[in-house]
């Protein structure tokens, strides 16, 4: 016998399609300026909206360069979401990259965001 802790609700494809029928996700494309990246370099970004955006939550990833960058290895890692109030009050969302391949790469970044 499982303690009553463990039992589990069983849940019907109705109701999990409710959940994710409200729930929207924004993707942005091309964010930032181009940046080289050297092989075994770590880069930090911050980026935002410039308002308050109490429940978003953004996640960032590299964005290689289509026209090049063959072999390179960019990995996405650290990210936070961080209130300033210095002057207007916004959120900031912070991602940081390193290039674990064998050359110089050309990104930017892919940013997706659920309310």
């Amino acid at each position: 016998m499982r303690p009553k802790d463990f039992e589990r609700e069983v849940v019907s494809p109705q109701q999990v399609r409710r959940v994710w029928q409200g729930a929207a996700m924004a993707y942005f494309d091309d964010v930032g300026p181009l940046t080289w990246i050297a092989a075994g370099e770590t880069q930090y970004w911050t980026w935002g909206f410039g308002d308050v955006r109490k429940s978003t939550l953004g996640i960032a990833g590299a964005a290689v360069d289509r026209n090049g960058s063959a072999y390179a290895i960019l990995s996405a890692t650290s990210q936070g979401k961080q209130l300033r109030i210095d002057g207007v009050p916004r959120h900031e969302f912070h991602v940081t990259i390193r290039n674990d391949g064998t050359v110089m790469a050309l990104y930017n970044l892919q940013v997706v965001t659920f309310p």
